[in-house]
């Protein structure tokens, strides 16, 4: 009987909250190690984004640079009808001063490649005479790198005559057939800002993921101290011992709802476990009860040799100790049953205004009143039920109304249908239930105090079976009381539908 609560009400609170404890490290860490691989990507992302960034801002300033430097020589160059003319002498101060001091390297030569002007003065470097040999008409910007392993950015243009055949003009010394520009800007300072940026950004980002990393444990383990310490109180707690509660640190968070939850199932799992001891205390008394008297008398009657109608009368005492103990036997079977099943495996329809009429017909010479049944509104009263549970529900009603109802007043047994719930009554004009043993009567065992003063017999079973089949049929059994006024208990069914015709659960 109650073997699943039994089994859940020993089971020691601190097996679930380890549980818990090691499923919330468990999540603490990969969610530690998500965020900190998600935090991982962000700043390589984020890094790679300012590099590029500064990159293409780096690269940008010294294509502008060139592009002064190429723009300045070309202003320089003025092409002829039939020749080039290198001006450098006309160009303005500030021009002239920026070609003689600029950072870069430029170069003016014929078509030939003879040295004509530039930076440095001595000559053009390598990598300007083999980009002058490649240069079009057209300008080029690309990126070469050197002998010495450097890398430039380089813009060249071969410069000819706008019409005529080329030809150069003997009166002029600065007058070519044509000439090849070409400027150079190094890359080596934005190479050195870039790989200065490079050790900045991993030095930065490493550092902020490992104080992220440091600082994420310490809150982890901060965060999750709360449920260490319940774990440790709960593994100090008994199977049977509910005198203690789990600490809750009021955070406001989950942990505390965690806490809050475990201490709420603690008080439930007492309160299960006190009913189970009172209830098996109960069973225990109860059973012991018609056996002990059964075993007394059949003592008695061997210690010697009696006539027949000693023994007649012996007998007859051991069958109704026995009839008796067999409905103790028989109830807690039920409410054994009844906790591991919560509906019925097949129902039938069942017309309960021809049934009851049925019912109160039997129940006539019962009491000193009978039983009088009433419809109180219309059809059709038609649910979904086992005929025979239902007669030992509405019958253990009656019998109760008829123990404890007035001696000359019946048992009203009411029948009414309200909104596709069928509510099945019974009342009686007894001395009622008092407000402070309403909440206990359909518990097993329980008898009220003045019941048990006045010496009226029974198990205190009769309502909890009751209950346990309304449930089984998915009903509802309530009641309602007026110390001195009697008492109604109300069975709510649900009204049937075709889909419940011999239905399997």
């Amino acid at each position: 009987m109650g073997l699943g609560l039994r089994k859940l009400s020993h089971q020691p609170p601190a097996f679930y909250l380890s549980f818990h404890e090691a499923t919330a490290v468990k999540l603490s860490t990969r969610l530690s190690v998500f965020f900190l691989g998600m935090l991982a990507l962000v700043l390589i992302g984020f890094s790679l984004t300012v590099y590029f960034v500064a990159r293409h801002d780096l690269y940008s300033k010294v294509d502008d640079h060139l592009e002064v430097l190429f723009g300045i020589l070309r202003g320089a160059a003025e092409v002829e009808d039939t020749s080039v003319e290198w001006k450098r002498e006309e160009l303005l101060p500030s021009a002239n001063d920026q070609l003689r001091r600029g950072p870069g390297q430029w170069m003016v030569t014929d078509g030939d490649g003879k040295w004509i002007d530039g930076l440095p003065a001595d000559g053009a470097p390598p990598l300007l005479l083999e980009i002058g040999d490649q240069a079009t008409e057209v300008p080029m910007t690309f990126t070469r790198i050197d002998d010495e392993g450097k890398s430039w950015r380089v813009t060249a243009l071969r410069a000819k005559c706008a019409t005529g055949p080329p030809q150069r003009d003997p009166k002029k010394d600065y007058s070519y057939e044509e000439l090849v520009l070409g400027v150079a800007v190094s890359l080596d300072e934005a190479h050195a800002t870039l790989a200065g940026l490079r050790w900045w950004l991993f030095g930065t980002s490493a550092g902020i993921w490992l104080a992220i990393a440091v600082v994420g444990r310490w809150l982890c383990q901060r965060a999750l101290s709360p449920v260490t310490q319940m774990a440790a109180v709960a593994r100090e707690m008994g199977a049977g011992d509910f005198s203690r509660r789990l600490p809750v640190s009021h955070t406001g968070d989950e942990v505390e709802d965690l806490g809050m939850a475990f201490n709420e199932l603690l008080v439930r799992l007492q309160d299960s476990f006190e009913r189970q001891r009172g209830f098996t205390g109960e069973a225990s008394h109860q059973l012991r009860t018609p056996l002990t008297a059964i075993l007394g008398q059949l003592e008695v009657a061997l210690r010697r040799e009696r006539d027949a109608g000693e023994y007649r009368e012996v007998l007859e005492s051991v069958q109704r100790q026995s009839g008796n103990l067999h409905k103790i036997v028989e109830s807690l079977l039920f409410l054994a049953r009844a906790d591991g099943k919560s509906q019925l495996d097949r129902l039938e329809q069942l017309d309960l205004a021809e049934w009851a009429e049925a019912l109160v017909a039997d129940q006539d010479d019962d009491g000193p009143a009978g039983v009088r049944f009433e419809r109180r509104t219309e059809g059709p009263f038609v649910a979904s039920v086992q005929s025979v549970l239902l007669s030992q529900l509405v019958s253990n009603l009656i019998d109760n109304a008829q123990r404890y109802g007035a001696s000359d007043q019946p048992v009203t047994l009411g029948l009414s249908r309200n909104n596709g719930v069928l509510s099945l009554s019974v009342e009686d004009h007894g001395s009622g239930i008092a407000e402070q043993d309403l909440p206990h009567v359909f518990e097993p065992f329980y008898r009220a105090a003045e019941v048990r003063k006045a010496g009226q017999t029974g198990h205190g079973l009769g309502l909890a079976v009751a209950r346990r089949i309304a449930t089984a049929h998915g009903g509802t059994l309530e009641v309602e009381s007026t110390l001195g006024q009697g008492s109604r208990f109300v069975l709510e069914l649900p009204v049937a539908g075709e889909s419940d015709v011999e239905r399997v659960v």
